[in-house]
């Protein structure tokens, strides 16, 4: 009689087993295997994001490097500008200080005729 109840018992517990806590421990280690594979995935995620960062800083520092030579070149472009007109209005002035060296109302006529 205890050999059968013991059996019983032992039935019973595995039943319970396989009824509930089974199913318990299944659902739990799904769980735990989605977390696992959650941390992965966030963990490649967070990698391509930094990694997206340090590419789009590193793009905008080109890009302001290239700006500020383009600003450059243009600052120098205004510059050579303005010098070569500067000294051209200089050349101007002296080729007509020289051509008209001693032009007056007095020797107008004179010098009409030289031409």
């Amino acid at each position: 009689m205890d050999f059968e109840l013991v059996l019983q018992i032992i039935l019973i517990c595995l039943g319970l087993y396989l009824a509930f806590f089974k199913s318990y421990f299944q659902e739990k280690g799904k769980n735990l295997a989605t977390l696992e594979d959650i941390e992965k995935i966030t963990s490649k995620v967070e990698a391509i994001k930094t990694e997206f960062i340090k590419e789009t800083e590193k793009l905008k520092i080109d890009l302001q490097l290239l700006n500020q030579i383009k600003f450059s070149i243009k600052t120098e472009e205004i510059k050579s500008l303005i010098e070569y007109y500067e000294t051209y209005s200089l050349w101007l002035n002296v080729i007509n200080d020289v051509w008209f060296l001693g032009y007056d109302e007095n020797n107008k006529d004179s010098i009409a005729e030289i031409k």
